[in-house]
């Protein structure tokens, strides 16, 4: 037979439970006969304005033969090469990822496949192409307006030189046929790439939001908290895909193309300053009661 003062505290305390917020639980040892301690969630954020902008672009050349085609490869990034090294802009660079030859329709052989029209006889064309990823850096200090023209101009002399902002029509077509076109294959970028020193302050703001959050609790319950038992990354900035609150906002490794540098960033659509949050999840130990206390 269980007491009925210990069932009343098993009962009283299971009602508390299920009203207190999900982020933060309270358990007594000295009352309900279990582990002692106080698991809260803790948040770090600060926001940085990106430091880099990306453009991503398609270099092709597509012919009936394989030779035709590397020669019109050639020929059109050596003109968007020649185009942006006349700007003669600070900080500009790019690299070639993703080289690839490919056989197959072209455009409007796949847009009559998706309407169900019949084909019209042609001969395969083979295309080589790649991702030429345009890189601004240091742009962190520049006046928004003046930065979105330098990043005009430069997709205003790509597209004059032949190439393709982002990825090639075909690709697009196939993406929106199977959904997979997303936020984070944006073409043009700005990024968050000095990621170490911000998300060491965000840690420290969440450690200190937790330790915030666990003391409130443990005078509320009138218990003195103890030492961080066991802690548990949530979320980090940088480290995983997710959907931040600036639309068009994506935390994460490089997605799709990764280059050599494989650091984590933070990317987005929209030039705005971005949010780097660190959520932990941290548990406190209750420090016992004195036996004269107890007593008491």
């Amino acid at each position: 037979m269980i007491p009925r003062l210990v069932l009343a505290a098993l009962v009283l305390g299971s009602l508390a439970a299920l009203e207190s917020p999900l982020a933060a639980q309270v358990q007594m040892p000295f009352l309900m006969g279990g582990s002692d301690g106080i698991s809260v969630s803790g948040a770090g954020e600060l926001s940085a304005r990106p430091n880099l902008v990306e453009i991503d672009l398609h270099v092709a050349g597509k012919a009936e033969l394989t030779g035709d085609a590397l020669v019109k490869y050639r020929d059109a990034k050596k003109r968007v090469l020649e185009a942006l090294d006349k700007l003669k802009l600070k900080g500009l660079s790019s690299d070639e990822l993703g080289l690839t030859i490919s056989a197959g329709t072209g455009v409007e052989q796949q847009q009559r496949m998706m309407n169900g029209m019949p084909q019209a006889p042609s001969k395969t064309q083979i295309e080589v192409s790649c991702t030429l990823r345009v890189r601004l850096k240091d742009v962190r200090d520049q006046p928004p307006e003046e930065l979105i023209k330098t990043v005009g101009k430069l997709i205003d002399v790509a597209q004059d030189s032949g190439v393709t902002i982002g990825p090639s029509p075909a690709q697009v077509m196939m993406n929106m046929r199977f959904g997979n076109y997303t936020n984070n294959t944006a073409p043009v970028r700005f990024v968050v790439s000095d990621l170490t020193e911000l998300r060491e302050k965000a840690y420290e703001l969440a450690v200190a939001d937790a330790r915030s959050r666990a003391g409130r609790l443990a005078k509320l319950n009138q218990v003195k908290l103890g030492r961080a038992l066991s802690v548990q990354e949530i979320s980090v900035a940088g480290e995983q895909v997710l959907t931040n609150r600036i639309p068009g906002t994506v935390q994460s490794a490089e997605p799709v193309l990764q280059d050599e540098d494989d650091t984590p960033r933070i990317t987005s659509s929209a030039l705005a300053s971005i949010p780097v949050q660190v959520k932990l999840m941290v548990r406190f130990a209750i420090v016992a009661p004195e036996p004269a206390t107890a007593q008491q």
